[in-house]
C-alpha cells in the first residue's frame, strides 16, 4: 500500500481511539453497556459466526477436558459460548469483568444451577481462590481473552487458572495470532487510509488496542515448571466483516494445558 495510505490510516485510527478510557475495565463495561442498551449498534466485531465456532469449541473440549468436572467461561462477555459449553459439561459458570457483560449474559442464556454468570475478576488471586472453593477442580475455557492483556496479566490470569483447574482440570485457550504489525491488521480486516469497515471502527473507537497470542505468548504466560501443555494447533476466527453477511476469518492459536 501506498505511504500516504498507510499515514492516512494511522490518523483515522489515532482519531478513533483518542478518547478510549486509559482503565481497561472502565472500556469493557462502557463498551458491554453499549451493546446491551442499542448505543453501540454495530455487531460485536469476534461474534462473526458464534453457532459454528461453538460447535468447534465444544468439541474439543469433549476430546481434552474431563467432562464430568464444571466448567468456567472466562471473559464470558455475551454468554454465546457458554451456552453452547452447557450442551457438554454439567455446569457452566460465566465469568466476566465487565457488570454489563454479565447481565446481558444472563438475560439470554442464564438457566440457574447449569448455565450461571458471575461478575469477577480473573486476574485477582482471590477470585480463582473462592471459586475452587465453590467448584473443587473445574476446567477454563479462556476465548479471545489472553490477546487484549498485558503480558503481566497474562502471568496473573494463569496463576488463577492453576488454582482454579487443580489436579483434574484443564484450560483450554484459543487467541487471535495474526502475524505482523497493528497496522497489517487492520489492513486485513478491511481497513485502509479511506474507510474502515464499522464493527471494526466501533471496536477502535471503545476497547483498549488488542494484541497477538501464539506459542511464545503461550510459554510466557503458562512456563513450563508450572505447566503442561498437552496438545495446541491453529486455527482461525470468524469476525463480523464484511457488512454482507460473509465472514472474515483470522489465524488463531489453540492450546490445552494441565497444571503441574
Amino acid at each position: 500500500m501506498p505511504l500516504a495510505d498507510s499515514i492516512r490510516l494511522v490518523s483515522r485510527v489515532a482519531i478513533l481511539s483518542g478518547r478510549v478510557p486509559r482503565s481497561p475495565s472502565t472500556a469493557w463495561e462502557r463498551f458491554w453497556a453499549g451493546i446491551a442498551e442499542g448505543t453501540l449498534p454495530e455487531d460485536v466485531l469476534w461474534e462473526g459466526d458464534p453457532r459454528s465456532e461453538a460447535t468447534e469449541h465444544v468439541a474439543r473440549g469433549i476430546d481434552h477436558l474431563d467432562t464430568s468436572l464444571p466448567v468456567v467461561d472466562v471473559g464470558c462477555g455475551s454468554g454465546w459460548l457458554s451456552a453452547a459449553l452447557a450442551g457438554a459439561f454439567p455446569r457452566v459458570l460465566g465469568l466476566d469483568a465487565s457488570a454489563a457483560a454479565v447481565d446481558l449474559a444472563g438475560r439470554h442464556h442464564g438457566e440457574p444451577g447449569r448455565i450461571d454468570f458471575l461478575t469477577a475478576d480473573a486476574t485477582d488471586p482471590e477470585t480463582s481462590e473462592r471459586l475452587h472453593g465453590q467448584l473443587g477442580d473445574a476446567n477454563a475455557v479462556v476465548r479471545g481473552v489472553l490477546h487484549v492483556l498485558t503480558p503481566a496479566k497474562q502471568r496473573a490470569l494463569a496463576a488463577g487458572l492453576r488454582t482454579l483447574v487443580g489436579t483434574r482440570g484443564r484450560v483450554y485457550l484459543v487467541e487471535t495470532n495474526v502475524p505482523g504489525n497493528g497496522l497489517g491488521y487492520l489492513r486485513a480486516l478491511g481497513a485502509s487510509g479511506e474507510s474502515i469497515p464499522a464493527p471494526l471502527a466501533q471496536a477502535i473507537r471503545t476497547l483498549p488496542q488488542p494484541g497477538h497470542f501464539g506459542p511464545a505468548e503461550r510459554a510466557r504466560a503458562f512456563p513450563e515448571e508450572q505447566w503442561r501443555l498437552e496438545t495446541e494447533g491453529s486455527t482461525a476466527l470468524a469476525l463480523a466483516l464484511p457488512a454482507d453477511g460473509s465472514h472474515l476469518r483470522v489465524p488463531a492459536y489453540w492450546a490445552v494445558a494441565s497444571a503441574r
